[in-house]
């Protein structure tokens, strides 16, 4: 049986038992033996009388169209039977009440009903994409409703006047026309929103993906296990490969909440073998099915490493750790003298336009234009890095941000192994995939790490390496003219790179301690950063914290909007003396509960951010004047706190990392905000990454950490008053 973490694809004997029985081909077959045995007969006769054919021709004939008609009754009659059965799992799919009413009977039928259609697993990749129910459309009076619930608290009472009227105005006259055009939508697309989204969010943006739209997760093993770091790489560089492998054949498990409630797939696949090749005025897409090799670069130099080679046997399998593990030994070498580190990567990270055109102009000389075209078809870049980091927070700088020369910030998925330490990142694009897809594949990697006694690899007994070609160099040729703009590119981007202002804070204590006090981690989380913002800046803002849809087909993500009036009132009342703790108490537990039911309404389709774009966006389509409730402040509110939290177990079975080291992280939304992402680690600690920009003067992620620290503790003492003062008066009671 796999750890756990592990996407095993293996399906047990008994499940591949019950599939074979239950498969057409079989189905086929019994019906076949079925009408040999029942039909034959009347057969006989109906030929014997109409046809003339009697005795041993007459009824082999029999039993020959007895046969056939018994396999063409029982395929089709499994064929039937399993369309049936998913129409039956897309109509249970459809039920979402579950999310707020999961102990309640009709949730517990659904549920047995669900997980016995659904059946055993491992399934397919994709196997249920299509019974997936389309992203639902709220009414426009929910929107509107919302909408106002969610600004209301974030501005001035003259401010929200302008706004509520606004808003009437709208549903009055453009609103019912967009909104009955996003219903057209809706049933003729599988989303009505997913490529509006694709092309907001990421494609159109102008600016640079470095820092602003790529993030990055890391961990570190223990230094008793190991502190070799070609070990790791090798073993990551295999194992990311068998991932890739699996996400082709589609044989990769899919994500199942409760092993039966299946969810979208479809971000998967630009994980690996996946680029964002820039535009003049938007960026596209581009997937390689089927890529063969990696990219390493080690001190700017880029080698093609492919990672199948011929067997004696003349079958082509994937490299073992101890091939890569020499691979990677003879690019170092190569390498070891290197001083004029190529920065050509670094024009990735310059604003897109400029990238477009830069790329262009490099593709004009064939000799960049193949290792362009070997950097952008390969499956994921690995960089054998040249520097130790001092502590966790250089490595996650290092992580968003890298040296400015070895980042392809384009491509999927990077992975950075540095010298003479078990620490590693990986830097991701986030256009095709959100970050739940990497966490699921990044503590599959984790879980699949083993160490030799030395800290090396594990040595196979038996196992032969073979003859290998050494990693093919790239090549490149710069005139004057793109050495100047690569200059630039690297000068502009580590001018970014220093702005950066990024902390790593572990919590005292985590998800246990809040379960005990039958409060919602996340929505406690959420209220200890509103208060520790209040207390640093002394402003209510905008926050984002993302509720995801997949449980709806292309689905993404949505914002909770955490913050609301119950927030405000508790905030509050945590700055005056004169109120008591259990009013604090009630406040702060109503607030939380506001948060936990607006984070389910969006996970159930319900948001209101995601369907005012798609009005907006609907208006722009449609060539109408762009209403004026989107050129309102409140629409465009800058988004000073941007939070996420990203679920992981891997603090629960990885002993082998030390889990102060195991957080991800991206950067401020805008220039006068944070980057808040939260990790739980093990039950008792939160890992927290926090970014902003030194180069604004209002803004301080190390003073965010220490105020976030003051609240979680000042939050603590209050509950356990609560509990203290509860004891007290039950043993007076007593």
């Amino acid at each position: 049986m796999a750890k756990p973490g592990i996407k095993d694809p293996t399906v047990l004997r008994s499940t591949r038992a019950l599939r074979t029985l239950f498969s057409r081909p079989v189905s086929g077959l019994v019906g076949s033996a079925v009408a040999a045995r029942l039909v034959t007969p009347q057969l006989e006769k109906l030929l014997s009388s109409a046809a003339g054919v009697r005795g041993p021709a007459g009824q082999a004939a029999s039993l020959i169209g007895a046969s056939v008609i018994g396999y063409g009754v029982g395929m089709g009659s499994m064929a039937a039977l399993q369309k049936l059965r998913r129409q039956l799992i897309a109509h249970l799919l459809t039920y979402k009440q579950w999310i707020f009413e999961q102990t309640s009977t009709k949730t517990k039928l659904w549920a047995v009903l669900l997980k016995l259609l659904v059946g055993p697993g491992p399934h397919g990749l994709y196997e249920f994409e299509d019974v997936l129910p389309r992203l639902p459309l709220p009414t426009l009076e929910q929107t509107c409703s919302k909408y106002l619930d969610t600004v209301r608290p974030l501005l001035t009472v003259e401010e929200y006047a302008t706004t509520e009227e606004l808003v009437k105005s709208f549903k009055a006259n453009q609103g019912p026309v967009l909104q009955k055009y996003l219903s057209d939508r809706r049933r003729k697309l599988k989303s009505w929103l997913a490529d509006w989204w694709l092309t907001t969010a990421y494609l159109a943006r102008r600016e640079s993906i470095a820092v602003n739209v790529n993030f990055y997760m890391m961990a570190t093993v223990k230094p008793e296990i190991s502190r070799n770091p070609i070990a790791r790489a090798c073993q990551s560089l295999h194992v990311i490969t068998r991932y890739y492998e699996m996400i082709q054949d589609r044989s990769l498990p899919p994500d199942m909440i409760m092993d039966m409630i299946p969810v979208c797939m479809e971000s998967v696949r630009f994980m690996l073998g996946s680029c964002r090749i820039p535009g003049d005025h938007v960026d596209t897409l581009s997937l390689t099915a089927n890529s063969r090799h990696v990219i390493v670069i080690s001190k700017g130099v880029y080698f093609r490493l492919d990672m199948y080679a011929l067997d004696q046997d003349g079958k082509s399998r994937i490299l073992s750790n101890a091939e890569i593990k020499s691979q990677l030994l003879w690019i170092l070498e190569q390498t070891k003298d290197v001083a004029d580190v190529n920065a050509v990567a670094s024009l990735t990270a310059d604003n897109r336009q400029e990238w477009a055109k830069n790329r262009r102009h490099l593709l004009t000389n064939p000799v960049n234009a193949e290792s362009i075209r070997e950097i952008e078809t390969s499956i994921f870049i690995a960089v054998l890095g040249d520097r130790t980091p001092r502590d966790e927070n250089e490595q996650a700088l290092l992580g968003l941000t890298g040296d400015g020369a070895n980042r392809w910030f384009d491509k999927g998925l990077t992975v950075e192994f540095f010298d003479k330490t078990t620490m590693a990142v990986g830097n991701m694009e986030h256009s095709g995939a959100d970050a739940t897809h990497f966490n699921i594949m990044w503590e599959h990697c984790l879980q699949m790490e083993e160490f030799g006694p030395d800290g090396d690899i594990k040595v196979v007994p038996g196992e032969k390496p073979r003859n290998l070609d050494p990693p093919k160099r790239l090549s490149w040729e710069f005139n004057n003219e793109m050495q100047s703009a690569i200059d630039r590119a690297l000068q502009q981007y580590n001018d970014m790179k220093s702005d950066v202002d990024l902390v790593i804070y572990h919590t005292k204590y985590g998800k246990r301690w809040m379960k005990k006090q039958n409060v919602s981690p996340d929505g406690f989380l959420q209220m200890a950063v509103q208060l520790a913002y209040w207390r640093l800046h002394r402003e209510i803002t905008k926050t984002y914290e993302p509720a995801s849809h997949r449980l709806f087909a292309l689905g993404r993500t949505d914002n909770i909007n955490p913050v609301s009036d119950h927030s405000v009132t508790w905030l509050k009342t945590m700055e005056e003396p004169n109120v008591t703790d259990d009013v604090k108490i009630r406040c702060l537990l109503d607030a939380i509960a506001y948060q936990s039911r607006v984070r389910l309404e969006a996970t159930a389709g319900y948001g209101s951010d995601r369907h005012l774009l798609g009005l907006a966006c609907a208006a722009r389509e449609l060539g109408m004047d762009m209403p004026p409730i989107f050129a309102d402040k409140a629409y465009n509110l800058p988004m000073k706190l941007s939070t996420s939290q990203v679920p992981t177990n891997v603090g629960y079975y990885s002993d082998h990392l030390i889990l102060d080291s195991c957080v991800g992280g991206f950067g401020p939304v805008c220039h006068e905000g944070y980057g808040l992402l939260y990790c739980n680690m093990a039950n008792d600690m939160f890992n927290f990454n926090i970014t902003s920009w030194k180069s604004c003067e209002n803004t301080d992620s190390g003073m965010l950490a220490k105020a976030l620290d003051g609240a979680l503790e000042d939050l603590k003492t209050l509950l356990e008053k609560k509990h203290t003062s509860n004891g007290a008066m039950n043993q007076r009671k007593g």
